[in-house]
């Protein structure tokens, strides 16, 4: 992120990602113009939150029409940066990496995967779309040769602590980490963690105790 960048929120950010696939969909139905009202529905946010995003990127809308549907988008794609590719390594190729891989594969075209690693001998070598399973024990080894700007953690990690700490070592930029356990990074390597069971259980507290 640049510094122009450096303020804004991490919801932000991700809400800035659903405000551009939205306007994707309305790119496509010929549609010219969106409300912020329109935005906030499709993001589940107040429209009052959508003009405090936009104005990180200084776009402020035409009063009684709204936003300009491709100038927008294209602001967007231009903030997130999605006209660059970026190098992605997937570490765990069990149902979760392959999801992953699939989504990446055939939804993400601005993500290159380079590596894909796991632990299991029977995995290992197999080929996926031109990509060689390798060895997690010659990870290290394999990014130091083609490094990438993102590992996507998808199996959990015998020893975080050491692996935290490798990643900086080998250029790391950014880990997206599915995994039940916490990783620790240094500040200058990007960080984002998903835990799906506790999201679950979560959700399973809402239902017991009579949460809407």
């Amino acid at each position: 992120m640049t510094l122009r960048y450096s303020k804004i929120s991490e919801n932000t950010i991700m809400r800035f990602s659903l405000y551009a696939r939205y306007l994707e969909h309305l790119e496509q139905a010929e549609v010219s113009m969106v409300s912020s009202e329109q935005l906030a529905l499709a993001a589940g946010v107040h429209a009052s939150n959508v003009r405090k995003d936009l104005q990180f990127l200084g776009v402020l809308g035409i009063r009684s029409l709204g936003y300009e549907v491709i100038a927008l988008k294209n602001k967007l794609q231009l903030a997130l940066g999605l006209e660059q590719e970026l190098r992605l390594a997937i570490w765990g190729f069990g149902y979760l990496g392959k999801a992953l891989f699939d989504h990446c594969h055939h939804h993400a075209s601005n993500f290159k995967i380079v590596h894909i690693f796991d632990s299991r001998s029977y995995v290992i070598g197999e080929r996926i779309k031109g990509i060689t399973v390798k060895s997690i024990k010659n990870w290290e080894k394999n990014l130091e040769t083609e490094p990438v700007d993102i590992v996507v953690i998808a199996e959990n990690i015998e020893d975080p602590q050491t692996m935290g700490q490798s990643f900086s070592t080998v250029g790391v930029k950014a880990v997206l980490n599915f995994s039940a356990n916490r990783l620790p990074l240094s500040d200058a390597t990007a960080y984002k963690h998903i835990d799906l069971t506790g999201g679950l259980n979560y959700l399973r507290f809402r239902i017991l105790n009579g949460y809407s």
